[in-house]
């Protein structure tokens, strides 16, 4: 994992993570799960990272298949050196104009040991808060679909130490 020191970001912590995976796909086809990132859709996490304002507003109005391609983002993971094992996934945002700039989204490393052994491969990656994506009142899951439809969608490659964050989750 780079423990490299990254320039200031905002930094804006996850609620919550969810692994979102396909049903019943065929066996050739090759669906990644969705990991999804929950924050808090208010003004804190807006001031911080007023890129991801512009991400929704974009994603209520063209859906989230046109966020995708019209969103140019480079990701990268890095374990965070703490009391607390903490992970960041940095986003380095180029397009669309309105929401280019660098964004931490943070999360407590110990809560979510599980995850980092789920993503083992290339990931989808969700943002999306607690509002758009609520769980189903019949205590039915939600399917990957609904998941990424309430996302800002993007793709990312795995972590590059996942045993490291797995570890920091013991």
């Amino acid at each position: 994992m780079r423990r490299a020191r990254w320039s200031r970001a905002p930094k804006i912590e996850a609620r919550r993570i969810e692994v979102f995976r396909p049903g019943r796909v065929p066996p050739a086809a090759r669906v990644h799960p969705l990991l999804t990132f929950f924050i808090a859709e208010d003004e804190r996490s807006w001031a911080g990272a007023p890129q991801l304002q512009a991400l929704f507003a974009l994603l209520d109005t063209v859906g989230a298949a046109e966020v995708h391609h019209r969103t140019t983002a480079r990701t990268s993971w890095r374990l965070l050196d703490a009391e607390q094992p903490r992970v960041a996934l940095r986003l380095e945002i180029t397009q669309p104009t309105d929401a280019r700039g660098v964004i931490d989204l943070t999360m407590d490393a110990g809560v979510y040991g599980e995850v980092w052994k789920q993503i083992q491969g290339g990931q989808w990656i969700g943002i999306t808060t607690g509002d758009r994506l609520r769980p189903h009142a019949d205590g039915s899951g939600t399917i990957l679909d609904e998941a990424f439809a309430a996302c800002i969608p993007l793709a990312s490659a795995p972590p590059p130490a996942l045993d490291e964050m797995a570890h920091a989750s013991r």
